[in-house]
């Protein structure tokens, strides 16, 4: 008997303890969700007022989010930190929040509306509620409008065919149809123009039309008519009269100009006298220097008519409107270029050396692959218009190398006053005077102790004078020879 009381009491306790558990998980969460605003447009947002209440033992932190975020739906919270962080609520209390919602590209449906499931977990607790919400989705109002329009025209009345003009059409839709394809045709015995265009709800635009007409045309009245059509229904329809007249005088014309140092500035402004918009070609001539010394403001056209040159500007005016052209003419780069180049050619043959000295060789005789012998030729030039006295010449060679004494260059050179040996070499000294302008060549021929292979580098010839007491030392090239094989 006791065994029956005790196995029927386990299995008692073993179905209480299952349906306990459910009972807590739903009993602990309260969830309500009150509509402010759940029938919106594609692209509206949806609002709702979400109350979650704590029905467990301890303070709880709680996280709101849907299934279909981020498919179907973009859900937010006015409040940042309830949606990413969670609403911290204490036992028995209540929070609330307000979600914000909308679709992603979903199709409006009128009857049946979107069926949202909102899911609140508790942080600590690890439990769960959800509850449904509904959204209707609705397709935007559509109303047949008729297309409703207005146009003005800006117009010459007279006309000089020299000229480019602007003619204005102004449309203006006065409803909330959205036009997309306007034609408006300019018709008339001299000239046809169309264009197509579009018109949003409740906005207007201008249509301009450049127009020319050929310089000869004779003098005549003409009518043109302006037309709007929307496919083949005609909204606008205006005529006007138009005239080609005699040729009529250019905009009128004011000049003046600053002169200064080597520098001239004309300003000249234009200004439209007529009641109409007009565009006229402006001519300046231009002059050969201008190439390269003069700029303008606006910048212009160079053109060339009947053989001359002109500097040109297309001026578009409106009724006395004015524009300023700028011709600004500069010599002075050039004259400070000019003084510039004349000092330095004063400093230049003010500082150059007094003479000059090249240093070069001739007639390499080779032995055994190397070099044997080489002539070794120092040509001197006079660069003054004075004789300069006391010139002393020094060359150095290298010690792997000695003068041939015994042979001479049978052009008469001189041969050097002082051989001396020093520990950079054999130093050869000649002293002389030059003539103004006057040209010397000095020879000697060196050979080498031993085959020199290769090459062999000479120091620069250095020539050392005063004139007018001041003390100069002049320097030749350094010399390098090569042997050919």
């Amino acid at each position: 008997m006791q065994k029956r009381f005790l196995l029927g009491l386990a299995l008692v306790l073993l179905l209480i303890i299952p349906i306990c558990h459910s009972q807590d998980d739903n009993s602990k969460i309260s969830i309500n969700v009150v509509p402010i605003k759940n029938r919106i447009m594609s692209g509206e947002w949806a609002m709702f007022d979400v109350y979650v209440t704590n029905k467990g033992d301890a303070n709880d932190v709680f996280i709101i989010s849907t299934k279909e975020e981020g498919v179907e739906w973009s859900v937010i919270t006015e409040s940042t930190y309830d949606y990413t962080t969670g609403m911290t609520i204490w036992p028995g209390e209540t929070a609330k929040t307000r979600i914000l919602i909308t679709d992603k590209n979903l199709v409006p449906n009128r009857a049946k509306p979107y069926s949202v499931e909102l899911d609140v977990k508790s942080i600590n607790g690890g439990l769960k509620s959800s509850a449904f919400f509904d959204v209707f989705l609705l397709p935007p109002d559509v109303i047949p409008y008729e297309s409703d329009i207005n146009a003005t025209y800006t117009v010459p009345r007279f006309i000089d065919p020299r000229n480019i003009y602007s003619f204005k059409v102004n449309l203006f839709n006065n409803n909330y149809k959205d036009i997309k394809s306007l034609k408006i045709n300019l018709d008339s015995a001299l000239f046809t123009k169309e264009a197509f265009v579009e018109l949003e709800p409740k906005s207007s635009k201008a249509v301009d039309f450049t127009v020319a007409f050929d310089e000869n045309t004779k003098p005549t009245i003409d009518t043109l008519t302006i037309t709007v059509t929307e496919g083949s229904n005609v909204k606008y329809r205006a005529t006007t009269p138009i005239e080609i007249v005699a040729y009529r005088m250019p905009f009128n014309q004011e000049e003046r100009t600053d002169n200064s140092f080597l520098r001239e500035i004309t300003y000249i402004t234009l200004t439209n006298k007529d009641n109409v918009e007009e565009q006229q070609t402006f001519m300046v001539t231009r002059r050969l220097t201008d190439l390269l010394f003069t700029k303008t403001s606006p910048d212009s056209n160079r053109i060339n008519k009947n053989g001359k040159d002109y500097f040109a500007w297309d001026v578009k005016l409106a009724p006395d409107e004015s524009s300023e052209i700028k011709i600004d003419t500069d010599y002075r780069p050039l004259f400070y270029s000019l003084i510039a180049i004349l000092l330095f050619a004063v400093l230049y043959i003010y500082i150059r050396d007094p003479i000059s000295i090249i240093k070069d060789c001739d007639e390499v005789r080779m032995h055994q692959g190397g070099i044997s012998e080489v002539k070794i030729i120092i040509s001197l030039k006079n660069r003054k218009d004075q004789k300069i006295r006391g010139i002393r010449i020094v060359d150095m060679i290298p010690h792997m190398a000695q003068v041939d004494k015994e042979k001479k260059d049978s052009s008469g050179t001189i041969a050097p006053n002082r051989v001396i040996n020093t520990k950079k070499g054999i130093a050869l000294e000649w002293k002389l005077d030059m003539d103004p302008k006057e040209e010397r060549v000095i020879s000697y021929y060196i050979k080498s102790r031993l085959t020199i292979l290769g090459g062999i580098s000479l120091a620069p010839t250095v020539a050392f004078m005063e004139i007018n007491n001041r003390k100069y030392k002049v320097r030749s090239n350094r010399l390098s020879v090569v042997g050919k094989a």
